[in-house]
């Protein structure tokens, strides 16, 4: 372990253009993660990522390495601005004076997110710093909080835009999470703490309660969150990483859909939710496997889960329920699983649907919410997907009737 100092020869690549740029810029001090929080303490990890968002915050600027894809490639190579040198066409300009003549340049280029942009830690770096200063692909740009398009030294005046990108906070928790699960982890189980800097910023702004990565006043609506279309369900985690009514407990990319209507007349009454953290300094960080407890007072519905293979060797998952909406009929719902089960555990069947939102439009009954599975026969659930159902109104369920009744 160096105490002291660190031989030049040891350090990689992109850690020693750091240290180029921070001598350029005549700044005292560089702080680097993997070298300032000891990584195979975990007392120590989880003591210093909950004092990251200070380090950032605090920061004069930061330096973004976007276009390195590892510690050791570096970022101040030369920059090409063609993947196909052939493909670059100059096309002359002549402007109203006719005496000046000028050039467009034409290029094909592949425009992939920076590697950079798959990282979910780096996120929390962008959005906390004050300034930035990033080493794209193609270009250098630098910003800060107030001006996210910032200066360049040339190629685009704004950013290339993909799912993983984000330069600003905004208001909206559920679209930042929407951003952030479309980017990677080495551990999936840091899904929480990868997060925790911008969830304690948030909770210094609203004033909110934070439960494993969701918001205690919006908790009715964010429950019915769902794997993002594109990704599906990935397989079910093997370590824990947290609650499963929570969108941190799978690796999918996952989307907050609205409701069905915002005029939902039966919502489910969220009565209590407890967990416990892992480190009780950190209130916006990873929370003890088994201690959380979320009690709803909501319409249950019994039902049996059923799987098939589609054409393309899909597994599908569907539903039935012989009590949807009161009336003796067999309802069979297309549900959407959160992460693919193991075999053993599809036959299981002791399944239930939980009411989130219904609504009654034009004779029409629909509904939304989430489908869970007993343990023991007991009244504790545990969340494995979602469903929507849309079907003719039974008259033996009112419109004005609640989860009361």
């Amino acid at each position: 372990m160096w105490t002291t100092s660190i031989p030049w020869d040891k350090l990689p690549q992109t850690l020693r253009d750091a240290v180029i740029i921070r001598d350029k810029l005549r700044v005292r001090y560089l702080w680097v993660d993997a070298l300032c929080i000891v990584q195979d303490d975990a007392n120590h990890m989880a003591k210093e990522i909950a004092a990251v968002p200070d380090v950032y915050q605090n920061s004069a600027f930061t330096i973004a390495a976007s276009s390195a894809s590892n510690v050791r490639q570096g970022f101040l190579a030369k920059r090409s601005r063609a993947d196909d040198p052939t493909s670059i066409f100059q096309l002359r300009y002549q402007v109203e004076n006719p005496e000046e003549v000028g050039s467009i340049i034409l290029i094909r280029a592949k425009i992939d997110p920076e590697p950079l942009d798959t990282r979910a830690w780096a996120l929390q770096e962008r959005l906390l710093s004050p300034r930035t200063i990033e080493f794209g692909t193609r270009q250098l740009r630098c910003f800060c909080q107030h001006n996210t398009r910032g200066i360049t030294d040339g190629w685009r005046q704004a950013p290339e835009a993909n799912d993983a990108r984000q330069d600003q906070l905004e208001d909206n928790w559920y679209r930042l999470v929407k951003v952030y699960s479309n980017r990677a982890l080495t551990k999936p189980e840091d899904r929480i703490l990868a997060i925790s800097g911008i969830a304690e910023r948030y909770g210094r702004v609203f004033g909110d309660q934070y439960c494993a990565g969701m918001w205690r006043s919006t908790f009715a609506n964010a429950l019915y969150w769902q794997p993002g279309h594109n990704a599906g369900p990935q397989p079910r985690p093997t370590k824990w990483q947290g609650p499963s009514w929570s969108w941190t407990s799978v690796n999918a990319p996952v989307d907050f859909p609205h409701l069905i209507g915002s005029d939902s007349k039966h919502k489910p009454i969220i009565m209590a939710v407890d967990t416990k953290l892992v480190n009780p300094d950190d209130p916006y960080g990873a929370v003890q496997e088994g201690s959380c407890q979320l009690i709803v007072k909501a319409r249950l519905s019994p039902a049996a889960l059923r799987f098939e293979t589609d054409i393309d060797g899909k597994l599908k998952a569907r539903a039935g329920s012989i009590s949807m909406g009161g009336k003796a009929d067999v309802f069979e719902i297309p549900i959407s699983y959160d992460a693919v089960e193991p075999e053993p555990e599809r036959g299981e069947n002791n399944a239930v649907f939980l009411e989130l939102s219904s609504v009654l439009e034009d004779h029409r009954w629909s509904t939304r919410g989430l489908v869970a599975r007993g343990k023991g026969g007991t009244n504790i659930f545990s969340r494995i997907g979602t469903f929507d159902y849309s079907g003719q109104h039974n008259r033996t369920r009112q419109e004005n009737e609640s989860v009361e009744d």
